[in-house]
């Protein structure tokens, strides 16, 4: 007992046989002349009334503040008196206890005297001691850490601790660590004052503690009644009779919130400071959108999914079950505010070892880990005192088999079952609580305890959450989930459509305005002016706003209800305007996040960008929901979805919420340009921004009707594309009918616009029964009209459907009475009079509205009324019936029903059915789009559209869908019709804008395959005139192309793979149908056709299509998916273009190329140059294997496109360039990733090497198009089944002996295949290595790939020095293929095209997390652009052919070519260079200098393309073009950069480094770039090189130093010593050059081709102007000057030296030393002038920057046309020098004059050729010479070989 409580007085003792005890007491401390304090103890016993001595303790107790509460006297105070020796006597407080007032001095008091007592006890002091012990295991010692402490003494309770906050128990303290006494006038008093306290105290840590149990026990009968003794708590611990009983299912819901926030707020703190280090991976937080946690409760395990669905609110679901929401919010004391059910918990938890000990609402609970019976874990820490168990021996259930000491006690650990007993820890050892004790093998496993699973799906705490809600509450419900999940969490738990739609719903619900009313004037409480309160009570149910803005206008200057204004003019657009403010505020959330990643370079720049602008918290935030991109984007997407909805609520939104929104619509829709992850909600948002601007259905109605009223020539009308400005006025027109005015118009329009590709022959126009009815003689449209038959329609009004259904049946009978009279009637138009074909068409118009009725049920009517007159519509020869069903002020619905046969192929005819690939759609369409063709070959769908006139279907292949529905080919059609008579003249581009637009939105739908095709067709209906089918199909090439060129990256993007426009070619026979196609079916991207159609008379269906010569006809029009498509599929899938399309993107960018350049030209005014035609700009033949041939490829074969047996492919290019329009040779090698995954086997490997030995021996172009999976691996398949396993004496759990073959089947093996040991004795050949017979790997499956991964990157290493080498990375590249593209050097890469060596997977795999969360982390662009290995990042494949287009623009034709291709100038040669370093020297843009929007920079306009501009920052690369002559540009930045080292993933602890660098100095990276820069213009490229040298000098820190900045400072030597082509150093105006970075660009390192200029502005010298000053003009210096130059400096200094004086001189240099620095620092300057640099021949010329345009033009053009010359002699024998020199002499003009030079070498072009002859016929003499070297007749042998 006295462990737990203390008290005094000892009320349960007889006040006499206590005075017994004390007088005891003092006899034996007097019997032992013991001095001192100290404590005698008793054992009382209450029955009997006698007592017994148990111990003598002297000392003071832990329990002394009890006496000292009830006596007054301070127990060490008086020790201490006593130690000084002053008798107790004496002391006041001891005085003062036996009665005697403090001021009685002379009473005397003696102790001694059994007599002497002390006064009475009028209070009582209970005390509780506070442990680190578990009451629930019989007050065992726990240890560990103490987080806090929270106790408030009071007048009643005070207490002490001996630890604090992030303090602890250790394991060899006593557990005590805290005591409470409380004090009351009686013990009931003491006692309810403790219990309070200790409700109050707050304990949390990893210790345990009896705070709320020592609470129960005080709350006892017995102890209230203080009926207690030493057997009381250990009966009620034995008893168990005390708890803190907690509902399982509460505390399985408490556990698991618990642990849900301790998980995601330790994420979200790990997340946060791993963006400080640069780590911007979200995948630690995304794990936690949903995981599962098991919690064991009662033995039993629930298994809870938590789905986090707010910041701090979660989804809890045990197996599978209704959710239970829950949220939790954390208390600044740090506890839990939890509520879940409708009830809120407060709780607080530690993890241990063995589990999670929580405490809900006060009451601890452990649930503990799973546990394993087999193992004893320790639940304390101390160490093992000794075991009582050997190891091996046996212990029963409940059994002591060892003994542990904790916190001074020695404790027994018992065996929760029988079993025998394996000790892990030896005695003495330390233990930790959870530590592994000792193994315990069961005796019988069944019988040991176990943990079952939870079988229910519910918690039963849901029922009490649901709460019915009023509509104010529900309203800002949905808006808060809205909201949550707009920041990226999983809030709504359904479609975003119908989260949004219920928003809406609530919106409209006119008591959530009257409960906001009601809200706000609460709020206003006693201030509101009575008046008002009454008023608004009477009306509080019907309230609107119009009657709240009544109520407030007689209070307009009272404050006290300015909210009630406020929320008036909030309700001022009624519902509409709430909404419309609500949805522009969740998509203003949207905004907020995702405009902050629009227009960075990448993700990882604006997370940089975001971090630095923000808080950890903040940028944490964005990240979190710009992770969720995809469901945040489908929540915008349907709020944008909502606004018609929103529209039509009650009210209209106020201008400030409609242009709010529309604001916001913009931004969303602004969006397309920053990714495809907003394609569908800029999208949406564009063509929301659209209806928008519609106009009302009764102004649309209106307008049309007068524009039909003032209509004279309605064929002409019913033409005009204008009629669908309307905003579909073609279905406008059906509600003109009844029209008195127009009615008879507006039919006629209807009909003539519906049937506008057909020859209408005759209409007429009557009323029957106050309908209009209209009936129709027509032809289809073709240039035999004779032959086509004449057709018959009619259009019929009813009132309903009824009325419909009624007069069906006289209806049809009458069109046939009809039918036949007319054709007596036209006979002369009747084809065929025999022919019964049926051709005619009705069409039923229903003018009530029919919107209540659904399409299901109207149909179903129709169909069955249709049954009832079959044979009539068979006898009128009705092809199709039509019902059209008004729906104003929404479009008419239309029903098309035709017989079964034209619905699905096979099926047998009967009664007219609807087809449902016609509905809503026009009855003329499905004829004129074509679908009937495009469902024989594919299961079509039809997918909603805006645009009245377009229609989208998406189709599934019919063959591959009966094979396997999965992986059946898919393709989207886009079918529409126009009247615009603007095709060629720039509808073309209006037009398929439009299809693509809605292709957009097509693959967007979930029922769209991602690696679906695209397919648009365009209907053109006006004829168009032209000389000759030829001169059209040139039309259309031109037009086509040059919209293909203009739309390339969006066209891939759609995946489009097939774009037809139908034209009705006008001749004087009539019209014939003319097909455009651009088409990828055979293999080239979109390649131009045009066919002339060939037409069934009668049924409309296009037999064959031919060329424009009428020759070459094909049969089918929309093939079922072939092997193309599919490859081309398969290549989408990987994210990559199939690589035979790259030939027709690649002449679609050079077309581009050659319009880019006719602009320019007429731009500069020049006139417009030739184009070459789609089909001519890039031929491509294919390389394939030829043994025959020297380089073992070439283009003499040809086989289909995609037959290929190899995943690798070759073509041998001609393009057309500007440069050189006869055309130039690129070669182009390729990985097939439909082949294989694109992987490397032997065959690749040799043709690739082949490849690019064909294109490095010819010095031509080489271009490498990559996307692989890497060297390609496998096994021996065929070995698989004959293998056999032997295991270590036929045991497998003893391990495997060998593997094995039988001599049976080893027979049938191949010799070779596999390496095997003679038969041994069990008759087993036991298999030593599998080798794999050519037949069984013919594709290579291990080292012999590695082989060939060694031979192409030799091969392609060398190719690099030999000739032009591009890689254009547009697929993930793994291992050797990453190789080949650096060794290629020149690198373009793929935004989703990384180069790796290791997939994510695999690594994650040998990290054994989750580290990487794509390839890009490893290998894309943020990568490989700022380590300089990616010279150009592309978004995509069109723009990645675009770069190589560009790249080939810069480079000579053949690697052997003396000079570049040049282009004639288009930009000025002469103009000045006007764009300059700013006047003051402040940092710039060096690449304004170099080429700029306004063309006044060096380069021609729009000329320069930068390389590398991610590494090495403080250098800018690049090529440009000067009067046409392309050049290497090295410049350099002035403005300071970061270079920024990314932390790798993989290690949690690495850092981003950003290292600021200096403009206009070297680092490492930059001086490496300066030499990959000039080793990729000379190889290769061979241009000439333009440095603008602006170098202060290398970085020499101690880092750059280690980072080898001296040895890429030498490489740039290394690279300038070997380059063979003109190079101008120029130091342009502000610039300046000095020490070590002269030294690495001076002329003398390669004096042939190198050349130094200076601006006359510029500096050169070794040290800056101060630094020198501070070595060679210092003080003493400048004073000398001072002395000679100031006048009263020399005075001072003529006087007689004196203190006086030397002080005054002392003076004015002080006060002249600043102007004199100035003066010294001028001096140094003028030492590093231009004209200093040219006097002493370091430079060659000084160059002005204004005129240095025209002059490195002509000095660039005169060193080409010489050096051209030289090296072409010089090849031939003897030195470049020498060569250079016969030049010279060559060239009759002034040698120093660059424009007498040109012209010379122009006006005898044919000489200077010769002299290259001459020498060769020279070089060839010599050779012979040598050859017959020693013969008598050597002259003559030489003379004859030459002759």
């Amino acid at each position: 007992f006295q462990k737990i409580f203390e008290e005094a007085p000892a009320a349960i003792a007889d006040p006499g046989v206590f005075r017994e005890m004390e007088l005891a007491a003092m006899r034996l401390t007097q019997s032992i002349g013991y001095s001192g304090a100290g404590t005698v103890e008793y054992l009382y016993h209450a029955a009997t009334k006698k007592y017994y001595f148990l111990e003598l303790n002297p000392r003071l107790q832990v329990e002394h503040p009890c006496t000292e509460g009830v006596t007054g006297v301070n127990l060490p105070a008086t020790q201490l008196q006593v130690a000084m020796g002053i008798p107790l006597p004496n002391m006041p407080e001891v005085r003062r206890l036996y009665g005697i007032d403090e001021s009685d001095t002379t009473t005397t008091l003696d102790l001694d005297d059994p007599n002497t007592k002390y006064r009475p006890i009028q209070k009582h002091v209970l005390a509780a001691r506070i442990t680190a012990e578990n009451p629930d295991e019989s007050f065992k010692p726990t240890s560990g850490k103490v987080e806090r402490v929270s106790f408030q003494s009071t007048p009643a309770v005070w207490g002490y601790f001996s630890v604090g906050a992030n303090g602890g128990v250790h394991e060899f303290a006593d557990s005590q660590f805290g005591h409470l006494f409380a004090t009351g006038e009686d013990r009931e008093a003491a006692r309810k004052a403790l219990v309070l306290a200790l409700k109050e105290l707050k304990v949390r840590g990893e210790i345990r503690n009896p705070v709320e149990y020592l609470v129960q026990l005080l709350e006892t009968d017995d102890f209230k009644s203080n009926n207690i003794d030493t057997s009381w708590l250990d009966g009620i611990l034995a008893a168990k009779s005390i708890n803190t009983h907690v509902d399982d299912s509460v505390v399985v819901a408490s556990a698991a919130l618990f642990r849900a926030h301790e998980a995601c707020k330790a994420a979200r703190s790990e997340f946060e400071s791993a963006l400080e280090r640069g780590q911007f991976s979200t995948a630690g937080l995304d794990a936690l959108d949903t995981f599962d946690l098991d919690i064991v409760v009662s033995d039993v395990k629930y298994t809870v999914t938590v789905k986090r669905t707010g910041d701090a609110s979660f989804d809890l679901v045990t197996n599978g079950g209704p959710a239970l929401a829950a949220s939790v919010r954390e208390q600044p004391d740090g506890t839990l505010l939890a509520s879940y059910g409708g009830i809120s918990h407060q709780l607080t938890g530690q993890e241990e070892p063995l589990g999670l000990r929580i405490i809900v609402d006060g009451a601890t609970v452990f649930v503990p880990a799973a546990f394993d019976p087999s193992e004893i874990r320790s639940d304390v820490t101390g160490k093992i005192v000794r075991w009582l168990k050997e190891d091996g021996e046996s212990v029963e259930k409940g059994e002591t088999f060892a003994e542990v000491e904790a916190m001074k006690m020695i404790m027994p650990l018992k065996a929760a079952d029988a079993g025998t007993v394996s000790p892990k820890m030896a005695a003495g050892s330390v233990i930790e609580a959870g530590d592994l004790l000792a193994g315990l093998e069961l005796d019988d496993p069944s019988k040991a305890r176990s943990i079952t699973p939870f079988q229910g799906d519910s918690l039963g705490l849901e029922e009490a959450s649901a709460v019915k809600q009023d509509a104010l509450l529900t309203y800002r419900s949905i808006f808060d989930q809205l909201s949550t999940a707009m920041d990226g969490y999983d809030a709504l738990g359904e479609d975003a459509v119908d989260a949004v739609g219920r928003l809406v719903e609530a919106i409209a619900d006119p008591d959530v305005f009257r409960l906001q009313v009601r809200e706000v004037a609460g709020a206003i409480g006693q201030k509101m002016p009575a008046e008002l309160d009454a008023a608004l009570a009477k009306v509080a149910a019907s309230i609107d706003v119009a009657g709240l803005e009544s109520e407030l206008a007689a209070y307009e200057n009272e404050p006290a209800v300015q909210s009630l204004r406020d929320l008036a003019a909030q309700w001022a657009g009624g519902a509409a305007g709430v909404a419309a403010d609500a949805v522009a505020d969740l998509l203003d959330r949207f905004l907020a996040v995702e405009e902050k990643f629009v227009g960075r370079a990448d993700e990882d720049a604006a997370t940089r960008e975001l971090i630095k602008a923000s808080s950890k918290k903040d940028a944490a935030d964005v990240l979190l929901a710009h992770g969720k991109l995809k469901a945040r984007s489908a929540l915008a997407r349907a709020l944008v979805a909502a606004v018609p909805r929103v529209q039509a609520l009650s009210g209209r939104a106020t201008d400030e919420e409609r242009a709010r929104l529309e604001r916001d619509l913009d931004r969303v829709a602004a969006l397309e340009a920053a990714g495809p992850g907003y394609a569908t909600v800029s999208l949406a948002a564009g063509m929301a921004r659209l209806r928008q601007n519609v106009p009302p259905f009764d102004a649309r109605l209106a307008s049309l009707k007068n524009d039909i009223s003032k209509a004279s020539d309605l064929s002409t009308f019913a033409s005009n594309p204008q009629l669908g400005s309307y905003t579909r006025g073609v279905d406008l027109l059906t509600e003109l009918f009844d029209d008195p005015t127009v009615g008879v118009k507006a039919a006629e329009v209807y009909v003539r616009r519906m049937y506008s590709a057909h020859d209408i022959l005759d209409i007429s126009i009557t009323k029957k029964d106050e309908h209009l009815e209209a009936s129709w003689w027509y032809k289809f449209r073709n240039d035999d009209a004779a032959k086509a038959p004449l057709r018959f329609g009619k259009l019929v009004l009813f009132d309903d459907a009824a009325s419909a259904v009624a007069g069906l049946s006289a209806t049809v009978e009458g069109f046939g009475d009809e039918l036949r009279s007319g054709l007596q009637t036209h006979s002369s138009w009747v084809a065929d009079p025999s022919d019964e074909t049926p051709v005619n068409t009705i069409h039923l118009l229903l003018k009530s509205n029919e919107a209540t009725t659904d399409d299901k049920a109207l149909v179903a009517t129709l169909e069955q009324a249709l049954a009832g007159v079959q044979n009539a519509v068979e006898a009128a020869r009705l092809r199709s019936v039509n019902f059209v069903a008004t729906d104003a002020p929404y479009y008419p619905r239309y029903f098309t029903f035709v017989n079964p046969t034209c619905i699905e192929f096979g099926a047998q005819p009967g009664p007219y059915r609807e087809d449902p690939l016609r509905r809503g759609m026009r009855p003329t369409f499905y004829h004129l789009l074509e679908l009937g063709a495009v469902e024989r070959n594919f299961l079509t769908m039809p997918l909603p559209t805006v645009n009245r006139d377009l229609r989208v279907y998406v189709g599934d292949d019919r063959a591959g869908r009966a094979k396997n529905p999965k992986f059946a080919a898919q393709s989207v059609f886009v079918r529409r019709l126009t009247h615009s008579r603007d095709f060629f003249e720039g509808g073309c581009a209006r037009l398929l804008d439009k299809a693509l637009d809605a292709l957009d939105m097509a693959l967007l739908d979930a029922r769209v395959k991602p690696t679906a095709s695209g397919r648009v067709y365009v209907n053109v209906i006006p004829p168009v005139e032209f000389e000759s089918a030829k001169e059209l199909d040139q039309e259309f090439q031109k037009t086509l192309g040059g919209y293909l060129a203009a739309r390339a990256t969006r066209l891939l993007a759609a995946r489009v793979d097939e774009i037809e426009v139908k034209f009705a070619f006008k001749t004087a026979g009539g019209v014939i149908p003319v097909r455009g196609v651009a088409t990828s079916a055979e293999g080239p991207w979109l390649s131009l056709r045009t066919y002339i159609e060939r037409v069934d008379p009668v049924t409309g269906v296009t037999l064959s299509y031919c060329d424009v010569e009428g020759n070459n006809c094909v049969v089918e029009p929309y093939p079922a998916a072939d092997a193309v498509s599919k490859k081309r599929a398969t290549a989408r899938r990987i994210g990559t273009t199939y690589a035979y399309d790259f030939v027709g993107l690649l002449a679609t960018a050079q077309l581009q190329a050659w319009r880019d350049r006719n602009d320019q030209v007429v731009a500069f005014g020049g006139e417009p140059i030739d184009i070459p035609s789609s089909d001519s700009v890039v031929v491509a033949e294919e390389l394939l294997f030829d043994d025959d041939a020297e380089y073992g490829v070439s283009t003499k074969g040809s086989r289909p496109v995609g037959t290929n047996d190899v995943g690798m492919v070759g073509f041998s290019c001609t393009f057309r360039t500007p440069e050189y329009p006869e055309g130039r040779e690129v070669v182009i090698v390729a990985n097939d990733v439909t082949y294989q995954s694109g992987s490397f086997g032997v065959a690749e490997d040799d043709f690739f090497a082949k490849v690019t030995r064909f294109a490095a021996a010819r010095g031509v172009p080489r271009v490498y198009l990559s996307s692989n999976s890497g060297a390609r691996i496998g096994l021996v398949e065929a070995l698989k089944p004959l293998v056999g396993v032997k295991w270590v004496s036929n045991d497998p759990s003893k391990g495997l002996e060998y593997l094995y073959v039988t001599p049976e089947d080893l027979e049938k093996l191949p010799s070779g295949s596999v390496d095997v040991k003679p038969k041994n004795r069990n008759g087993h050949h036991e298999i030593e290595a599998i080798i794999g017979s050519d037949d069984q790997v013919p594709d290579g499956i291990g080292v012999e790939n590695l082989r060939g991964s060694g031979t192409i990157a030799g091969e392609t290493s060398r190719a690099y020095e030999e000739t032009f080498t591009l890689s254009y990375v547009s697929g993930r590249s793994v291992g050797i293929g990453a190789y080949l593209n650096r060794l290629g050097q020149r690198v373009i890469q793929m935004k989703t095209g990384p180069m790796i060596l290791t997939g994510f997977q695999a690594l994650n795999k040998l990290l054994g997390k989750a580290v990487y969360t794509s390839q890009d982390q490893l290998g894309g662009q943020q990568i490989m652009v700022p380590n300089g290995v990616t010279h150009l990042g592309v978004d995509d494949d069109y723009e990645g052919c675009e770069a190589i287009v560009r790249w080939l623009s810069y480079v000579p034709a053949t690697a052997n070519d003396l000079k570049p291709g040049l282009l004639a100038p288009a930009d000025p040669v002469d103009r000045p260079v006007t764009a300059r370093p700013p006047a003051d020297g402040s940092p710039y843009d060096v690449r304004e200098l170099l080429d700029n929007a306004d063309g006044t920079g060096l380069f021609d306009k729009g000329s320069f393309t930068e390389t590398l501009a991610g590494w090495g920052k403080t250098v800018v690369a690049g090529r440009a073009k000067l009067g046409g002559i392309p050049f290497g540009v090295i410049s350099v930045e002035t403005r300071t950069v970061e270079a920024v080292v990314p932390a790798d993933p993989a290690n949690p602890d690495s850092r981003e480094s950003i290292k600021p660098q200096a403009g206009q100095v070297w680092y490492p990276d930059s001086a490496h770039k300066t030499a990959q820069a000039i080793a990729d213009f000379g190889r290769g490229e061979k241009l000439p090189l333009m440095i603008l040298a602006n170098w202060r000098g290398f970085s020499g820190g101690t880092r750059d130093m280690y980072d080898e900045v001296l040895k890429f400072g030498a490489k740039i030597v290394d690279e300038l010593t070997k380059y063979d082509m003109p190079v101008f150093v120029y130091i342009p105006p502000k610039a300046e050059l000095r020490g070590g970075a002269w030294v690495v660009v001076d002329p003398t390192i390669n004096s042939d081709f190198m050349e130094m200029y200076a601006d006359p502005e510029s500096r050169g010298g070794i040290l800056e102007p101060p630094g020198i000053c501070e070595v060679k003009f210092r003080s003493p210096d400048q004073k000398k000057v001072m002395a000679r130059t100031d006048a009263e400096l020399a005075k001072l200094l003529a006087q007689p030296a004196s203190a006086e004086r030397d002080a005054a001189v002392a003076a004015r240099e002080a006060k002249l030393a600043p102007l004199y620095q100035q003066v010294a620092i001028e001096f140094a300057d003028l030492h590093d002038r231009a004209g200093r640099m040219k006097a002493k021949g370091v430079i060659r010329d000084v160059v002005s920057w204004e005129g240095a345009r025209g002059y490195f033009y002509k000095r660039a053009a005169r060193r080409l046309a010489v050096d051209a010359l030289a090296k072409g002699i010089s090849r031939q024998g003897g030195s470049l020098a020498d060569a250079t020199s016969k030049v010279e002499a060559f060239c009759d003009c002034d040698w120093s004059d660059d424009d007498a030079v040109l012209s010379y070498f122009d006006a005898h072009a044919r000489e200077a050729a010769a002299m290259v002859d001459e020498a060769e016929k020279e070089a060839l003499v010599q050779k012979l010479k040598g050859i017959f070297a020693g013969r008598a007749d050597a002259g003559a042998l030489v003379a004859a070989a030459m002759a």
